[in-house]
């Protein structure tokens, strides 16, 4: 059996369609095992393998880079899911290819490089902003960006569990001695695609995420079809990750700097309760901001070599090359005291080179540097005294002058053993697993990062002041009430307003959205009692409510009219995503014809020739057998019609091979002119159109086979 493998694989390799179906004959009778061991198999691993994940995944998804992890309940430990180049962390870019296809991760990176308007970056600090991103000249919804990265990493997580099954449905066959062609493994396990499906997920945000991003986050997961269990702080997440793989008990200090945003957690942990005091951040300051300033420095190098200023529309390709060089700069001079950059063929220059030094770039990175050490000395005296360690958390952290920088600011020790930039995925897994009640000796509070309330009279105040209901850094979950009134007589609606901020000016404050409240029965100012309820769950959204108490009137509203997407554009994204998995099974079957047509067409062109080689052989030992020594025949009857007979063949054959070859070549280029369409997998109608290409393609297939026959 090995043998015939390696044979149908040289098979396979050369196209020898007639080859490979002969082998595949003579494997099958070496077949150890019924289709129904096969398949009672497999049923096992499945099985075995769906004990051992549970159906909730964590994603950290990040300004630069995300990452998915699920906890395996046998070993207890969590597993970071790889991507399909085997790389624990996936590059938060997205891109469109030549047929408008999605493509992520490095892929997506590289095409940034090469066409930086068919690709987007950093779109993780747009959520909730309104923003659109231009690619390959279509507008996209930041959401719906971030939908498309989500769903790819919750395909990531399937594969790798799906790996997991196909890895003991082996051993199985092995230890009971089955054995099946590889063929027809392939083939089999093919057909079990979408076994495993996760659609529950918990996500790490930003601590300092508001309201609207937070919301935003939770749509762009919905519109991917996956239901958030819970948004977990992503500071949280990182100390539980290390208080779940160290014990650990005190307070703690969480540093989470990424490519887009930075987060400071304090956090008590006791007894397996993971406790958030105090939260602080700013969502617009990370490692590419010193990226920027690099990015930056380097272009007024070039100005001052060469007289070239840079400009995004003018040398779009340039300066993404510039960018991606600049940040492996940085990181190389986490490691080194010196570093070049050297770009080939660069602004139609044979090539630019730069050195910078670590004590260089940490000059130039100063006011991101003095940004970081400020907001986290602004969390620190907001808590006080008490500190016992520190955690740095994000790959930006890795730069020596951010550690310099925590360890001169933080009156605390620091703790290490853990990898920055995987621990918040590991903690957003074991916080799946605690939703999932696989996890039940821990328990995680978390608190709001901001204060919360309304805009109100207050007294004979002509002026609108807020009226704070929830507090910074209280626990969630959490819910708050308040009794407000009405300013004028017989005033028949209350409009209240919703913000989010420190400030008592409601103009200095954030505002998440507004809600009527109608119908107030006619009465002096001040009488009514309207009941105003704030509510926020486990998954960070906040839900208002208000009731009024006379008529029981009540007006909710869950924070979505201040973020980009509205509920009838949710759901249509959705739709369309819904439609785009769908869209997964007809491709498969699309390459599957593609696959039959390649192992035919060579075999129909070895067949011909095969057949033009008979028929020229034949005419060579036709004359010279008979023409050539006639006198070696008798001139019998028999002999006569044979001969007549073999020569009215070889005319008839040579007739219908010039027939059948004009047929392959016409099948041929019919294929090719279908193959030459181009499909906009954007289009609302491509899975018509992908139907109809596979109807035409199956078509064509079966002519190929006729004729071959």
């Amino acid at each position: 059996l090995p043998d015939l493998e390696r044979a149908l694989s040289i098979a396979t390799t050369h196209r020898l369609g007639s080859h490979s179906r002969v082998i595949k004959e003579r494997m099958s009778a070496f077949a150890l095992g019924t289709k129904e061991d096969l398949e009672r198999c497999f049923l096992q691993a499945r099985d075995e393998v769906r004990e051992t994940y549970p159906s909730v995944i964590g994603i950290d998804f990040g300004t630069t880079n995300s990452v998915v992890a699920i906890l395996n309940k046998k070993s207890g430990k969590v597993e970071i899911v790889p991507n399909a180049q085997g790389s624990a962390i996936e590059p938060s870019f997205f891109a469109l290819d030549e047929d408008r296809r999605p493509i992520f991760g490095e892929a997506a990176r590289l095409r940034s490089m090469t066409a930086p308007e068919w690709a987007a970056a950093r779109f993780k600090r747009s959520l909730g902003e309104r923003a659109t991103i231009s690619i390959g000249g279509k507008h996209f919804r930041c959401e719906e960006i971030v939908a498309n990265v989500l769903q790819h990493m919750r395909s990531n997580a399937e594969r790798y569990v799906q790996s997991k099954i196909e890895t003991r449905l082996y051993d199985l066959l092995d230890s009971q001695g089955l054995k099946f062609p590889s063929e027809t493994l392939s083939a089999y396990l093919s057909e079990q695609h979408g076994t495993i499906c996760f659609k529950d997920v918990v996500l790490s945000v930003p601590a300092y995420f508001n309201d609207n991003q937070k919301r935003a986050t939770r749509d762009s997961a919905e519109i991917a079809g996956l239901c958030v269990q819970r948004l977990l702080h992503e500071p949280t997440a990182a100390a539980l990750a290390y208080s779940y793989q160290k014990p650990y008990s005190g307070k703690l200090v969480v540093v989470d700097l990424g490519g887009g945003t930075l987060d400071i957690s304090i956090v008590e942990i006791a007894e397996g309760v993971t406790e958030v005091q105090e939260v602080g951040g700013d969502t617009k300051l990370g490692g590419s901001d010193i990226d920027a300033l690099l990015v930056q420095h380097v272009a007024d190098d070039i100005w001052q070599r060469w007289g070239i200023e840079f400009s995004e529309t003018a040398h779009s390709s340039e300066i993404a090359r510039l960018r991606d060089a600049c940040e492996h700069l940085k990181i190389n001079l986490s490691s080194l005291n010196q570093d070049t950059i050297k770009l080939v063929h660069f602004l139609n220059r044979p090539v630019y080179t730069f050195t910078m030094t670590r004590t260089e770039l940490e000059r130039l990175s100063k006011p991101v540097l003095d940004r970081i050490r400020a907001t986290i000395t602004r969390t620190i005296e907001n808590h006080g005294a008490g500190l016992d360690h520190f955690l740095l958390v994000g790959n930006a952290t890795k730069m020596p002058a951010v550690g310099a920088l925590v360890r001169q600011t933080i009156p605390a020790r620091q703790l290490a053993g853990i990898d920055p930039g995987t621990v918040v995925a590991t903690g957003a897994a074991l916080q799946a697993s605690i939703m999932a009640g696989e996890l039940t000796q821990v328990l995680v509070l978390d608190v709001v990062p901001y204060s919360l309330g309304i805009a109100a009279f207050h007294g004979q105040a002509e002026k609108e002041a807020i009226s704070r209901l929830i507090a910074a850094n209280s626990t969630i979950p959490i819910a708050k009430s308040s009794i407000y009134s009405t300013k004028w007589d017989n005033q028949r609606n209350a409009h209240i307003k919703v913000y989010q901020g420190e400030s008592p000016e409601p103009l200095m404050n954030y505002f998440l959205g507004d809600l009527v409240l109608e119908g107030i029965p006619p009465a002096p100012a001040g009488t009514p009692q309207i009941e105003v309820v704030f509510e926020i769950g486990a998954d960070c959204i906040l839900t208002v409510t208000a009731v009024d108490k006379a008529s029981g009137n009540e007006q909710s509203l869950r924070i979505e009219r201040a973020v980009a997407l509205s509920p009838q554009e949710k759901q249509d994204l959705g739709n369309y995503f819904a439609q785009r998995e769908r869209l997964q099974s007809v491709e498969r079957e699309l390459e599957s014809v593609r696959r039959d047509i390649d192992e035919l067409r060579p075999s129909c062109a070895k067949a011909i020739s095969t057949a033009q080689r008979s028929i020229e052989d034949f005419a060579v030992r036709f004359h010279e057998k008979v023409q050539v020594h006639p006198q070696l025949y008798k001139v019998e009857p028999e002999q006569v019609r044979e001969i007549q007979e073999m020569i009215i063949h070889q005319d008839q054959l040579t007739r219908s091979l010039s027939k059948y070859q004009d047929q392959f070549n016409s099948i041929l280029e019919n294929i090719r002119q279908i193959e030459a369409k181009h499909l906009d997998f954007t289009d609302s109608e491509i899975a018509a159109k992908l139907r109809a290409r596979i109807d035409s393609l199956s078509h064509y297939r079966q002519a190929l086979r006729h004729g071959l026959d």
